[in-house]
């Protein structure tokens, strides 16, 4: 039996863990290059990269989550097509 071998990056929201396929990461950034939505609706902000303006959501919200996450650490910008940030 041939052995696969799977690429994750690990995150967690929520108190629990979540993983990502490696190879759909386009790139992690730094959350404070990120800015904030001041609206309560849409996005939680968005970054800058590639000369687009790609926004960024909270992992816990995307999970199901009511709360926008505030203390995220680093942002992982995912899809090739339409770029978008998840805040780890």
């Amino acid at each position: 039996m041939p052995h696969e071998t799977i690429r994750a990056l690990k995150c967690f929201a929520g108190g629990q863990a979540y993983c990502l396929d490696i190879d759909q990461v386009l790139a992690i950034e730094r959350s404070s290059r990120m800015r904030p939505n001041p609206a309560p609706a849409g996005p939680n902000g968005w970054i800058v990269r590639w000369g687009k303006r790609i926004p960024v959501y909270g992992l816990a919200e995307r999970l199901g989550a009511d709360a926008r996450t505030e203390n995220a650490e680093a942002i992982v910008v995912i899809d090739r097509a339409n770029p978008w940030g998840m805040a780890v």
